[in-house]
């Protein structure tokens, strides 16, 4: 019998022997930036679902148990590529635990984000001993409506006065909402309590480079003691991931 703390990738491999060995041969998905110190797995949801073959997937996932298939695999493919991930970091598997809020749960002096979409799942981790901030997130493209559903709802004034002098105005709302999730996923574990997304905002972009800054919002409802953080961002496949390590 199957207990709930055994890594979900060896529930898997006993189930589809030999399934580990492919999960992540071959080239990446996206061409993420790596940082030294840290681990990184990333996992096409494509890929998994040929690999799984139909696989039914509710005592492999139990917390997604009734949800919908694209749902089970998107979370199984977080928990695989972070299993992948931590192996990588430590030597050693690990079952990847659920906090009460759904936010990961990561062995003693390790910490790590995790993230997906209707794509892939990413997953980066580092010890705690190298790094204080980690988050990662990926975003597929904005449209025209989603676009504006950001610019109302996620900028600040003055971002919002940046977007409309912006090159590719879709691309740098993606951004700069992408951004600010991978800098909530860092930030929130260290320090807690609620932090909106006009707490913060991207400094002006640079063109040509792929980095970005994630500064305290110039208002006076954000919340004290937000640290000014550094990122880098991927564009590639109609995809944007925004990475935030120090």
């Amino acid at each position: 019998m199957l207990i709930d703390d055994t890594p979900v990738s060896l529930r898997l491999e006993r189930l589809r022997p030999g399934i580990g060995r492919q999960l992540f041969a071959g080239p990446q998905p996206v061409a993420v930036p790596a940082w030294p110190g840290t681990a990184l797995r990333q996992l096409s949801l494509r890929r998994l679902d040929a690999l799984l073959d139909g696989l039914a997937l509710a005592g492999v996932v139990p917390a997604c148990a009734h949800a919908i298939r694209p749902r089970q695999l998107a979370h199984l493919a977080g928990r695989l590529c972070a299993e992948a991930a931590l192996y990588a970091l430590t030597g050693r598997y690990h079952s990847v635990g659920r906090q009460p809020d759904g936010a990961p749960c990561w062995p003693a002096g390790v910490l790590g984000s995790i993230t997906h979409d209707a794509h892939g799942a990413l997953a980066l981790l580092a010890y705690r001993s190298d790094y204080r901030w980690l988050g990662i997130d990926v975003e597929p493209l904005l449209d025209e409506a989603g676009c504006e559903a950001v610019r109302h709802a996620c900028l600040t004034s003055r971002e919002r006065g940046w977007l409309a002098a912006a090159r590719r105005p879709a691309a740098e709302a993606t951004l700069r909402f992408s951004a600010k999730e991978a800098y909530y996923k860092a930030v929130q574990p260290v320090l807690g309590g609620p932090m909106g997304f006009l707490d913060v905002e991207l400094a002006p972009l640079e063109p040509g480079r792929q980095t970005f800054r994630v500064v305290p919002a110039a208002n006076p409802a954000t919340r004290d003691g937000l640290p000014v953080l550094e990122g880098r961002f991927v564009e590639e496949g109609g995809r944007v991931v925004a990475v935030i390590a120090a």
